[in-house]
């Protein structure tokens, strides 16, 4: 079964709201967030079947749509991964803090100038 979990956001004087389709288990959509430009990223951490997900939206003539997912490449269920933002320039920082039988690990991830 497959339910939709809402995260609103203000920007400016707008609020918007966004929505993922992921499985009803997973009840942390929007549990952190981070803002760059035309970029919203939302953390999905707690989830004890998948390892975690931030979410991705761009902003696409006026609309807000869905333009990834990003996962650990080493995750596994329970790590927490999305449990921390924080944005440096073009690089997205995710932090997953149970991570590596709980010592916590921190991933990068840097736009490619060329895909945007």
């Amino acid at each position: 079964m497959r339910t939709l979990l809402f995260a609103f956001f203000a920007i400016g004087f707008s609020a918007f709201c966004f929505a993922a389709a992921v499985p009803a288990a997973a009840q942390s959509f929007g549990t952190t967030a981070a803002v760059h430009g035309d970029e919203v990223f939302f953390g999905e951490p707690m989830t004890d079947m998948t390892p975690g997900a931030v979410y991705v939206y761009r902003q696409n003539d006026g609309s807000w749509v869905e333009a990834a997912r990003l996962t650990a490449s080493d995750g596994i269920p329970g790590d927490r991964f999305g449990a921390a933002l924080d944005l440096a320039g073009e690089r997205l920082i995710v932090g997953a803090f149970w991570a590596d039988s709980g010592r916590g690990a921190a991933y990068v991830f840097e736009r490619d100038p060329a895909t945007g």
